[in-house]
């Protein structure tokens, strides 16, 4: 009873307007219980038969399939056909692309683990896929979830018309027969989750637009797909991962996509058309609101918008194709995204880690760097604008396009130094130092579930490698001293107040709020960032300014402020996490020198630093050790650090 009401309080302290978005919430949650309840009876149950009224794959959503034999083999003997037959080879060898790592997959009974987390042996039940709950620390339900994403059918159908080895489009079939056999439909972990339901059937559908064009009209694999079109769409629409659409997430994103796949493909189907209609329009909606100015999704995580710009980017083709067309404000967004993305990248395979990274992808078409991002916004570039800007989507450019680039690529740099006042984002850069001060605001939206206690913290890069890191994510449910430990403030490079945090982490993704306002301003030829997290506990603000000196030195400052008359005696503690390529000597009680074995950072500071162990994921469930400089708990307000390339 104490926690309903605490609850209660925090949503009455929001004011009315909250307190109205919530009961419409509340509504419309017993609302969608029906909608849900109806499904379940209609279909899952058998009292409705499956009718299509249309074929699967009218609409062309792959703009190459239509391509003949000699033409795909032509256009793909070069490096990206040969990325590709690398990876189905793989596929082919049951291994699968586990958040951009290669594990083998150890059948069961002559079965993929469909329903199982097969590295923490945790077995999902095969019960009715609302009845199926998700406990932390008892199993990682994401492993599961990215084998059924289905990811290898595209590449199996790519290599198969590029290079017709049989065992490709074998191997597509088995997959299919598999997971039919293997999961019933609405029943166990595969249909708990919309977005991997949506993400699966778009796989699916673009695996069999690459394969229709060259399979014979009586080949059962026309039904197959038909009929998992179909289920897949009425679940999809029947489960829609948002509340009265005032509260929605990447979740909501993906479905859509899913949606949009499933009723472009059912071309002369009543229902299908519907679907498409409902997609399209919710995916003009949502990108206005999910996409800040800057071209960050609202949930302040730099792997998130590179997956939410997927997303957008792949329903513009599958409208494109169908020869209709998203607004200008919808293109609009996209440049946004595809500038955020450049502008926290290099142009190697790098880009800044910040808040949440799953390392989820909707469509894989080469094995990639997970934080390698740019990709996405090169795709965009060349769509909306025709123009090359880099190599690393080389391979999706020919793969999706056609596109076999000769000459010379503009290099779309951005200019320093960088500014995103609605991301909460600078950067600087000096000498071949590349410095990032990030001080997101995530209070402005309900529920921005993955932004974490970063506020104040930098990363920096030199000759595009990470010096200084955001730590990652490690893992979400599986373990929750993990998933607390990689969001706390005390493990990014920022300070912290008597060894509190900025937000209080009350769920796996939910945070008390304490910070009101967190703002990152230009004055000048330098920056300035504050908070107010600590206001109400120590009558603090805290101040961080980057800025670069006459001589290429970049030189951070540290205050805080006292905030009226609530101030408390604190104690403050810096620290900075080191990526595992980077050694730390200390050279004198002020000075270290950070050394990655090809360059070398000089760093002073005016603040006794000392060396200890932490920990630092790359990837999801990849987690490395590694070196953090962190201060004693120091009585003082004002601290500075400075970097200068050797």
């Amino acid at each position: 009873m104490g926690n309903t009401r605490q609850k209660l309080y925090q949503i009455v302290k929001r004011g009315p307007k909250y307190v109205l978005k919530k009961g419409i919430m509340f509504g419309d949650k017993y609302f969608r219980k029906i909608v849900r309840d109806r499904y379940i009876r209609r279909f899952i149950q058998g009292t409705a038969r499956y009718r299509i009224e249309g074929t699967v794959g009218n609409a062309t959503i792959f703009s190459q399939s239509a391509l003949s034999p000699s033409q795909f083999t032509a256009l793909y003997k070069g490096k990206a056909g040969g990325n590709i037959q690398k990876m189905a080879d793989a596929f082919c060898r049951d291994e699968l692309l586990l958040f951009g790592s290669w594990v083998p997959l150890n059948l069961i009974k002559g079965h993929y683990p469909w329903n199982q987390d097969f590295i923490h042996g945790k077995d999902y039940s095969d019960g009715l896929y609302t009845d199926i709950t998700i406990t932390e620390n008892n199993g990682e339900i994401k492993i599961p979830w990215e084998l059924g994403r289905m990811h290898p059918l595209p590449v199996l159908a790519l290599a198969w018309r590029i290079f017709k080895e049989e065992k490709y489009l074998a191997k597509i079939r088995w997959i299919l027969k598999d997971f039919r056999e293997c999961v019933r439909f609405g029943y166990g972990v595969q249909w708990k989750c919309t977005m991997e339901v949506a993400i699966r059937i778009y796989n699916v559908i673009i695996a069999y637009s690459v394969l229709k064009e060259e399979l014979p009209q009586a080949d059962e694999l026309h039904g197959v797909v038909a009929e998992m079109v179909w289920r897949h769409g009425i679940h999809i629409f029947s489960n829609l991962e948002t509340s009265a659409h005032l509260h929605s997430n990447n979740h909501y994103l993906a479905d859509l996509l899913g949606l949009l796949a499933a009723g472009a493909s059912l071309d002369s189907n009543k229902i299908g058309e519907k679907w498409y209609i409902y997609a399209k329009k919710e995916l003009e909606k949502e990108i206005q609101k999910q996409i800040l100015e800057d071209g960050i999704c609202f949930e302040m995580s730099s792997a998130y918008t590179r997956l939410d710009a997927e997303i957008f980017f792949y329903s513009n083709l599958i409208v494109e194709n169908r020869k209709d067309h998203f607004s200008a404000r919808y293109h609009k967004q996209l440049n946004r995204m595809a500038a955020f993305l450049h502008n926290i990248s290099d142009q190697k395979d790098s880009s800044l880690q910040l808040g949440d990274n799953d390392s989820g992808r909707i469509l894989i078409l080469k094995d990639r760097v997970v934080m390698e991002l740019q990709y996405m916004a090169e795709l965009i570039d060349y769509v909306e604008n025709g123009v090359v800007t880099g190599s690393q989507a080389a391979d999706e450019r020919a793969l999706l396009f056609g596109c076999l680039e000769s000459g010379e690529v503009r290099e779309n740099r951005v200019v320093n130094p960088c500014f995103m006042k609605t991301a909460g984002i600078a950067a600087v850069r000096s000498g071949g130092m590349e410095l990032f001060l990030c001080n997101t605001d995530s209070l402005k939206y309900d529920v921005p579930g993955h932004s974490h206690n970063d506020k104040l913290s930098i990363n920096l890069f030199y000759k595009g490698k990470p010096f200084i890191v955001d730590p990652g994510s490690g893992c979400y449910t599986s373990n929750t001293k993990m998933r607390d430990y990689f969001r706390s403030n005390k493990q990014h490079s920022t300070f912290t107040l008597n060894d509190q945090e900025q937000n209080k982490m009350t769920g796996v993704f939910r945070v008390e709020y304490c910070a009101t306002k967190a703002e990152i301003q230009r004055e000048g030829s330098c920056f300035c960032a504050r908070h107010n997290a600590y206001a109400d506990r120590f009558g603090a603000v805290c101040e961080r300014k980057l800025s670069v000196q006459a001589d290429g030195v970049l030189l951070l400052e540290d205050s805080i402020q006292e905030n009226g008359d609530r101030v408390r005696e604190f104690h403050t503690t810096w620290a900075l996490i080191l990526h595992p390529d980077v050694r730390a000597e200390m050279l004198d009680q002020h000075s270290w020198l950070l050394d990655n074995g090809e360059h070398r950072i000089c760093m002073k500071t005016s603040v006794a630093y000392y060396l200890e162990k932490g920990f630092y994921s790359d990837a999801y469930l990849s987690v490395k050790p590694t070196s953090v400089l962190r201060t004693s708990p120091q009585k003082i307000r004002n601290a500075s650090i400075e970097f200068c390339a050797e």
